[in-house]
């Protein structure tokens, strides 16, 4: 029974992350606004919907994947980068100061 309630719970966190993306996206896509801000804003509303009650949730791999994915996308409209640009994940991660969602996940498991 309990798997049941866990299975619809990570799709619930995406959707709370997008709905807290759309209410702050007049700040997170402002060209004027700097990186590092965007990346705090980020990190203090959007993960924090995204990732919460998820560190007693058995995840598995393909739904760590869906998070991370979903986190990637958000992090290069907010950067302005498309994948047509080639530009790496691990260097739009490094200029707006932001870990995988599965790596936060984790070290608040084991806290």
């Amino acid at each position: 029974m309990r798997q049941l309630e866990w299975r619809g719970e990570v799709n619930f966190r995406v959707q709370c992350g997008w709905n807290n993306w759309r209410k702050v996206s007049g700040v997170i896509c402002d060209k004027r606004v700097p990186v590092r801000l965007k990346g705090k804003v980020h990190k203090a509303v959007v993960r924090s919907a995204f990732i919460y009650g998820l560190e007693t949730a058995p995840l598995k791999k393909s739904k760590e994947k869906k998070m991370n994915g979903t986190e990637r996308k958000m992090l290069r409209w907010m950067v302005e980068v498309t994948r047509r640009d080639r530009i790496r994940n691990e260097y739009v991660r490094g200029t707006v100061k932001v870990v995988e969602v599965s790596k936060k996940i984790q070290e608040s498991r084991l806290r």
